[in-house]
């Protein structure tokens, strides 16, 4: 069974990321297909015993030292676990149980754009840019914003 979204043409959408409106341009199965490869990524985790064991730490705490290792401006780098068209999403080094996410605007590590995405695999160093609580999700920024920002 397909899926449908509403989307805006390019320049609205440029227009509302102007204004601080984060329009979901996305295509569902994308998602759907994110989602699966999370879940997957998370269950190696735990095969692997890379997880710190769930009854000594909840996600909530494990979010919160994330946050205290990684406040906005700070260094992080990670590992490359799941890639897709719009980003890559890492195993941070030193906060394993919290995803970091960056997606294809934020990755300009020469200064010019459009580039590749890193493959699975590759390690990526960038600037925190925010801290998303409702994901759980530390964002991140490699080189300098395409719009001129510090």
């Amino acid at each position: 069974m397909g899926s449908w979204a509403v989307t805006v043409p390019d320049w609205a959408d440029t227009l509302l990321d102007l204004v601080g409106v984060n329009w979901p341009n996305v295509d569902e199965d994308a998602y759907r297909d994110m989602a699966d490869a999370l879940r997957e990524f998370a269950d190696d985790l735990a095969d692997d015993g890379q997880l710190e064991d769930p009854a000594q730490v909840t996600d909530a705490e494990a979010w919160q030292k994330a946050k205290e290792k990684y406040p906005v401006g700070s260094i992080a780098r990670g590992v490359v676990k799941a890639r897709f068209n719009f980003g890559v999403f890492l195993e941070l080094q030193e906060a394993p149980a919290v995803k970091g996410f960056v997606d294809i605007v934020s990755y300009n590590p020469g200064g010019e754009t459009p580039v590749a995405l890193p493959d699975v695999g590759e390690t990526v160093e960038g600037t925190v840019v925010s801290l998303v609580d409702r994901d759980q999700q530390i964002r991140l920024r490699v080189g300098p914003a395409p719009w001129g920002a510090p």
